[in-house]
């Protein structure tokens, strides 16, 4: 193989070894190789944010993890962060054997000082429309 092969090959093989995040919004479509986010906002300070790594040859929990609390501080515009209802999933990519880990949570901004019903309240509500 030559070396210019290499060196084109090289950075996807890095991306498919290592799972990394994307920083892909899903809102605009799927990225081409499938990672990404999405975060919706429930109220003014509740955020369901969906996150999907890239394909890799292992699951990848601490980056859906770490791509989540990315998209929760930058939503809340703070650190000060609560998680309800947190899941965390793999499953095998469409390049099979490649695996994809996902994070489905409610992110809870904190600083604004909901009361717990008012949040059950407004994640009920929402899962129910």
């Amino acid at each position: 193989m030559q070396l210019s092969h290499l060196a084109l090959i090289s950075p996807l093989l890095v991306t498919l070894l290592s799972g990394c995040s994307s920083n892909h919004n899903l809102r605009d479509g799927d990225s081409s190789l499938g990672g990404g986010y999405q975060t919706i906002p429930v109220n003014t300070s509740i955020y369901y944010i969906y996150v999907r790594t890239n394909p890799a040859i292992v699951a990848r929990h601490d980056t859906a993890k770490e791509m989540f609390m990315r998209q929760a501080r930058d939503a809340c515009n703070s650190d000060n962060i609560g998680i309800v209802n947190g899941k965390t999933q793999i499953y095998h990519s469409k390049f099979d054997p490649l695996i994809v880990t996902e994070t489905l949570d409610y992110a809870v901004c904190l600083d604004d000082g909901q009361s717990d019903v008012q949040i059950r309240t407004s994640i009920s509500d929402y899962e129910q429309s």
